[in-house]
């Protein structure tokens, strides 16, 4: 390519000289007719011997890339040299950052494990390759190009269909139009949280193409509500101004989910891309005492939504997910996990307290689990994450309220199904007043948590994804998404309320997570890898002594 590059810098002079000089034919005026012909004459041919150059040129260099081509197969052992070497290499890296030889070598037969069967590995392979689903760095869903800082970042507000956004929530969903894998993502949006503009929004990440939708309007319900907010500029530092009142009311959390779960579909995670009836459950209401849960469906993969219905008429607090997905258990039932932020029955101090509301029959009707509480005083819990790791063996993560001594993410167990949980304990994490989510991936039971390792409520940075091999007890390795030091109420610095989902394994070709997350409130950012590739970028993670 250098040699063509050169070939053509000197035929380009040349003609430029030509130029310059006037000795083409007609330039001057003063030669006579026939002197004319003999100059155009030669430089003519000049010109056909140096395109002779160039076209021998590339010739030689197609001759030899196909020599090239055909020495591969004689290089096998030394690329075996070579990655055996690699290899050493990575293990001196990863002593040099802390991590001893067990701790490689489990590393190193979570990977082999998935080797056993070559063809199925090709197999995957083939899969992957064919989708845009290791993304390797953060994307926007919508608005502009992430960037490693928030000045790097570049923002199109063309392209936004709000000023804000929070609380973000994913699926992987087949589209029944075009039969593409597709990753559905939604959020609320509007002037800024609790302000009576905000609606629920969606888009569509292409897997093939790794294209996103125009994000659209998937809800949003008018009552002739009178206004009960208040001008709730700490929750957006931009200083938007309040919009016009037109008898709106704010809209929160959405979830997804596959209507026919565990039945008659996939659940959008490890059990297959949804297919048929996508179910979206949201919050309305001015204040979160008094939360009610709404929701749309969509027969077409997300492009279209019915009229808002609620979920569980007359209920106040919020029934149904509370921020994250549901999930199946292995007996077929639905368990969404649930939370309330007003006062216990009977007192008016308000309480946080998570608990799971059940489903036996697809949604249609909810019953509540017992309460669940911190084992210590001065805590609440609320937003918790579930997974089931074997029959009937549920647990749940739970974001933590403002303690004495600090913050955890917080954990309790179940073993019957989700009906009655244990106190809450401490877990080896920390946590800032902020949602986390967890996506379980049953083949090689590896959990991955999406949430902000920092206790300080002011700080929503940075954004991690803590990897624990022992259902949860130890997160000891970690792969970071974004961190930027800044305050979240003076400056509106954060990367928060993560989703994080499993991907489908059977369609993928092999396991994963989808992960998006709030863009200091202004963008949805998204990121999805395989296990193997959060084995290889993951670094040890610092543990807290509970």
């Amino acid at each position: 390519k250098k040699r063509i590059t050169h070939s053509s810098r000197v035929l380009y002079i040349y003609l430029l000289s030509l130029y310059k000089n006037q000795i083409l034919m007609g330039e001057n005026k003063n030669a006579m007719p026939i002197l004319r012909k003999r100059q155009l004459k030669r430089r003519l041919l000049c010109c056909a011997v140096l395109f002779l150059i160039l076209g021998a040129h590339v010739w030689k260099n197609r001759l030899r890339d196909e020599d090239s081509f055909n020495d591969d197969d004689d290089d096998d052992d030394d690329g075996l040299m070579r990655k055996n070497a690699n290899e050493d290499g990575r293990k001196k890296s990863l002593r040099s950052r802390g991590r001893g030889d067990d701790d490689i070598d489990d590393t190193d037969d979570d990977i082999d494990d998935d080797d056993d069967n070559d063809d199925d590995v090709t197999n995957n392979n083939n899969k992957v390759e064919r989708l845009h689903t290791n993304t390797r760095v953060p994307e926007f869903a919508f608005g502009g190009q992430w960037g490693a800082t928030r000045n790097q970042a570049k923002l199109n507000e063309h392209t936004s269909p709000t000023f804000g956004c929070h609380a973000t929530t994913s699926m992987h969903i087949k589209n029944p139009d075009t039969d593409k894998l597709e990753v559905l993502v939604a959020w609320f949006g509007g002037s800024y949280e609790g302000a009576e503009d905000v609606g629920i929004w969606t888009a569509r990440r292409d897997e093939e193409t790794g294209m996103w939708t125009k994000p659209k309007l998937a809800a949003k319900k008018f009552r002739n509500k009178p206004y009960e907010g208040k001008n709730l500029k700490h929750n957006s530092p931009y200083n938007k101004p309040e919009p016009e009142r037109k008898g709106g009311e704010p809209h929160w959390n959405p979830v997804l989910f596959c209507a026919g779960a565990g039945e008659s579909d996939g659940d959008g995670a490890s059990l297959g891309s949804c297919e048929k009836e996508i179910v979206l459950y949201f919050k309305l209401g001015w204040k979160i005492w008094f939360w009610e849960t709404w929701e749309v469906r969509s027969r077409d993969g997300g492009n279209t939504w019915s009229e808002p219905k609620e979920t569980v008429k007359n209920d106040k607090g919020g029934r149904g997910p509370v921020k994250n997905k549901p999930i199946v258990l292995s007996d077929g039932t639905w368990l969404a996990p649930a939370s309330l932020e007003g006062p216990m029955p009977g007192q008016k101090r308000k309480q946080w307290r998570a608990f799971a509301d059940i489903s036996i029959d697809l949604g249609k009707t909810w019953k509540p689990s017992s309460i669940i509480l911190p084992s210590e005083n001065g805590y609440g819990n609320i937003q918790p994450t579930v997974w089931e790791s074997e029959p009937g063996h549920a647990h749940m993560l739970l974001r933590s309220s403002r303690g004495r001594k600090g913050m955890w993410i917080w954990r309790s167990d179940s073993k019957d199904g989700g009906k009655t949980w244990t106190q809450s304990r401490k877990t080896k994490l920390p946590n800032n007043n902020s949602g986390l989510d967890v996506a379980y991936l049953p083949k090689s039971k590896v959990l991955v948590l999406a949430y902000n390792h920092v206790m300080n409520v002011d700080s929503r940075s940075p954004i991690r994804l803590a990897i624990s091999k022992d259902n949860g007890e130890n997160w000891e390795l970690q792969v970071e998404l974004d961190n930027e030091k800044g305050s979240v109420h003076n400056a509106g610095h954060e990367y928060s309320y993560p989703s994080c989902v499993p991907w489908p394994a059977k369609e993928y070709g092999e396991e994963g997570v989808s992960v998006t997350y709030t863009w200091h409130r202004r963008r949805v950012a998204f990121f999805s890898a395989s296990l193997r590739e959060l084995l290889k970028m993951a670094k040890p993670n610092d543990q807290l002594t509970i």
